[in-house]
């Protein structure tokens, strides 16, 4: 039924704390009417096709002119009415299309940035998601000034408290940061499960921060807290999945994994590497060229996932070239490989093979007087 269907949408959709949802079925007239409140207007509609398939069609209109910006029809069973378990993939498929951090939404949102004046508490969640995509050092420090007056100004905004405690814990992963980056992040973190929790993003963030304070348990309880929270969310399916790969949890990891992957438009780096460690714990070759051929960047993750690929295929001449970059701009990857990968690793199996295979690549090449 249309109705069903509609309310499954939108019990998924106000999942995500960056829109609100105020659409009912019985109000869609008159929100139509009164759409100068509105943003976006979304209206899913079952069609049935002279064949006898079923269709759900999708549109996104931009309000208040109407404007459709975006529209996709996607077979469904007949006999589903919208209240089955085998309309849960198309509502997935919905709200990660228009949800995800590169998705139909976000990248209408990021055209309408104002080029003058200084940036509002929304945009610096919208250049925020970028930073993250981009690992750009330059904008850092912009980025993280701006998230750190957007809660001077509402010490209530719940999402720029999860962006800023990310910030500091992606310095303090990667090496960037000193010793209070994570003291703050866990800080940032707790107040905003504070101030939202039924927010998934606060609860995915803190466990990260746990985990890398040693404390697996508790952090990974944020993390089922996280799934239960928001299963739509492309951003907790690809952290939660991949910390239970970097925690020993390959099998479990992978699935939630797998889903991101089927869900993505995009392909962030955060997944691409924790498919490549899960392959790679599990010496499956294959599947670490699959990934590695997804990571063709050239940040320290996406260097060092092509050296170890070379190295477990036995090209040391081509691995060693490929790590050289990390020595050239002196990564602690390369410098201090065992203190970086524990902060973000769990499983001290996975942090030893990571390490050990540094150690070969490196042996008797340029990096070695790095690490020796």
């Amino acid at each position: 039924a249309p109705d069903a269907l509609h309310a499954r949408l939108t019990n998924a959709l106000a999942r995500f704390e960056d829109i609100a949802v105020v659409a009912a079925p019985a109000a869609m007239p008159a929100l139509a009417q009164a759409s100068a409140d509105l943003d976006y207007l979304l209206v899913p509609k079952l069609v049935r096709a002279a064949t006898g398939q079923s269709f759900l069609s999708v549109r996104l209109l931009a309000m208040p002119e109407h404007r459709v910006v975006w529209h996709d029809e996607v077979a469904v069973d007949s006999g589903d009415d919208g209240r089955g378990k085998a309309i849960e993939p198309l509502v997935a498929f919905v709200t990660s299309v228009l949800l995800q951090p590169f998705g139909i939404i976000p990248a209408a949102e990021r055209r309408k940035l104002a080029e003058d004046g200084p940036p509002s508490a929304y945009q610096c969640t919208l250049v925020a998601a970028e930073l993250a995509r981009y690992f750009d050092p330059q904008r850092r420090k912009s980025t993280r000034d701006c998230l750190e007056a957007a809660i001077r100004d509402d010490p209530s905004f719940a999402l720029g408290h999860v962006l800023l405690a990310r910030l500091h814990y992606r310095d303090h992963v990667f090496g960037n940061g000193g010793p209070n980056s994570l003291p703050t992040a866990l800080a940032l973190a707790r107040r905003a499960v504070e101030l939202a929790p039924n927010s998934a993003r606060a609860h995915y963030t803190l466990m990260h921060i746990q985990v890398a304070r040693g404390h697996l348990e508790r952090g990974l309880a944020h993390g089922d807290r996280a799934l239960g929270l928001n299963p739509y969310d492309l951003r907790v399916l690809m952290q939660v999945g991949g910390q239970l790969v970097a925690a020993g949890e390959v099998e479990r990891g992978r699935v939630l994994l797998q889903q991101a992957r089927r869900l993505t438009i995009s392909n962030p780096t955060p997944l691409a590497w924790a498919m490549f460690l899960a392959a790679f714990f599990e010496d499956d070759v294959a599947a670490m060229a699959i990934e590695v051929d997804r990571m063709p960047g050239s940040s320290d993750l996406d260097v060092l996932a092509r050296a170890l690929l070379l190295a477990r295929q036995g090209d040391m001449a081509a691995a060693r070239t490929a790590l050289a970059p990390l020595e050239e701009r002196r990564s602690a990857f390369v410098v201090r490989p065992r203190e970086l990968l524990a902060r973000s690793i769990a499983s001290p199996a996975m942090v030893d093979r990571i390490v050990a295979a540094i150690g070969t690549i490196t042996e008797d090449g340029p990096t070695s007087q790095v690490l020796r």
